[in-house]
């Protein structure tokens, strides 16, 4: 899975590069960790359920909107399994 890196310039969003990782699906969120870093370190985030604002599919991507914004390019069933996983946790909590 590719998680897309971004920068903030005057409230507009560009593109500034990519890494590969896995996302997890656990009881508690979604967990990400870098496999094969790009313009960055290697990153490992624990996104909660209680985190997760707002899981949003986009074309080859899925938003998940945090106090950070971090997107991901899967194919369409491994989105829509992300987007299920989310929907359902956070209607547990």
């Amino acid at each position: 899975m590719k998680h897309l890196h971004s920068r903030s310039i005057k409230r507009f969003f560009a593109s500034k590069g990519s890494c590969e990782g896995e996302l997890q699906l656990v009881a508690d969120g979604v967990m990400f960790k870098t496999t094969r870093p790009g313009d960055r370190p290697p990153e490992q985030q624990m996104l909660t359920f209680a985190a997760i604002k707002k899981a949003t599919i986009d074309g080859d991507k899925i938003r998940l909107e945090a106090d950070d914004t971090w997107e991901f390019v899967a194919p369409p069933d491994v989105l829509r399994r992300i987007e299920e996983h989310v929907r359902a946790g956070k209607q547990k909590s």
